[in-house]
């Protein structure tokens, strides 16, 4: 392997190989003058091209990744010329986090079951353990958790139902059992209730 060019340069009784090129400490492109006596001064990147590597500026990082969304990547070519095509996040890890695919969004929560939630690790590698949902808001839907759970019904009284409304904050007014199934048991009108004896 041949000497580095600034040490050829020296033999040669220069400081650096004219129209060379190197990166400065800030990050900046000093290019060797004409003769051979030192670098000029430190000139910054172009816009399009702002990282200073080897000599070169580039567009970015052979290698490096960022998101080009919330669930797809761009990888940047070997030359580091500029970034490929978007990438989907693998389905083990489909959310684009931070120029990586994790597992999910850290801080997001999710229903882990019908009454407890889970939150995904501060790393967004997974999700915690599972946490009840309060006794006011038993009911985990759509990722949050809610009264009840919306269009179920339940018995208001032995005679009324009432519905779980649209968004889970409650239910709403009570609604009369049909004459035909006048009784409310087990969240159902029924004809009587079961068990109960009358006169023939």
């Amino acid at each position: 392997m041949g000497p580095e060019p600034d040490a050829a340069a020296r033999d040669g009784g220069q400081e650096c190989v004219p129209g060379s090129t190197r990166c400065s400490e800030s990050g900046q492109l000093e290019s060797c003058l004409s003769d051979g006596s030192g670098w000029g001064a430190p000139a910054t990147c172009p816009v399009d091209t702002p990282l200073c590597l080897d000599g070169v500026c580039m567009a970015c990082l052979p290698g490096s990744s960022i998101c080009a969304s919330d669930t797809a990547l761009l990888t940047c070519n070997s030359s580091g010329s500029g970034y490929g095509a978007p990438e989907a996040c693998a389905p083990e890890a489909p959310v684009c986090w931070e120029d990586a695919c994790v597992t999910c969004l850290p801080g997001s929560v999710v229903c882990a079951d019908e009454g407890n939630t889970h939150s995904c690790l501060p790393d967004g590698s997974g999700y915690g353990a599972p946490e009840a949902c309060a006794p006011e808001a038993p009911v985990c839907w759509e990722d949050a958790c809610v009264t009840c759970l919306p269009g179920s019904v339940v018995c208001a009284d032995e005679g009324n139902t009432h519905g779980c409304l649209p968004d889970g904050s409650g239910y709403g007014a009570p609604e009369a059992c049909a004459p035909e199934a006048p009784v409310c048991w087990e969240d159902a009108c029924v004809t009587c209730l079961p068990g109960s004896v009358v006169c023939a």
